[in-house]
């Protein structure tokens, strides 16, 4: 409903270019109503056929898990793992492909940052979507919360941040933190011991 781009303008006091995806149409609306200028789409993202790369992509995607999914949608979750490279197997659960379909949209110098269920750290069969991150991203930084839950989520989450091109260290980084407050440009990511395991 808005509220990376509200993030953005407060960050930058002004918004460039962005585009705006999402399928309820009710959030849809609010954009629309604060941030006219905006590209906005009204659509599912797995459909939907975007040419353009993006310097930034943030996003939410939704943690339905295959029970609760289409068919129409397990099949597109399917051909989004295929046509990056990944195997055809089961689809256990929905952001795999929105995170997927996501990296293949980030510019050669962009950057992507996503709330993920932690199950992406944790299930063996994230392990290729791992993987898949550490391949693509030169510098992925993992930032967890021991007391906190996003709201309207039932699980726990990290926030995944991956970097094509970095003047920082290569590799997987992470750092826990208490709660939302502890947020600022400070946070010193420490090398993780995922960083052997995901290549």
């Amino acid at each position: 409903d808005g509220v990376f781009l509200v993030s953005l303008y407060k960050l930058l006091s002004t918004l460039p270019q962005t585009t705006v995806v999402d399928i309820d149409k009710d959030a849809i609306s609010k954009v629309r109503k604060r941030f006219s200028k905006s590209n906005i789409i009204d659509s599912d993202f797995l459909f939907l056929d975007i040419e353009r790369k993006f310097d930034l992509i943030i996003g939410n995607p939704p943690y339905i898990s295959k029970k609760n999914i289409l068919p129409t949608q397990i099949k597109q979750c399917r051909k989004i793992h295929v046509n990056n490279g990944l195997k055809d197997r089961e689809i256990s659960n929905i952001w795999t492909a929105f995170l997927i379909k996501s990296c293949s949209l980030v510019n050669p110098s962009g950057i992507l940052s996503f709330v993920l269920p932690a199950e992406f750290l944790q299930v063996k069969y994230a392990q290729e979507i791992r993987n898949f991150i550490v391949h693509n991203f030169a510098r992925i930084e993992i930032l967890s919360f021991r007391n906190f839950r996003f709201e309207d989520t039932e699980q726990n989450t990290i926030v995944l941040f991956a970097y094509k091109k970095t003047e920082k260290s290569k590799g997987v980084f992470f750092k826990e933190i208490n709660s939302i407050n502890e947020l600022d440009d400070n946070i010193i990511f420490e090398k993780s011991e995922l960083d052997s395991e995901m290549k």
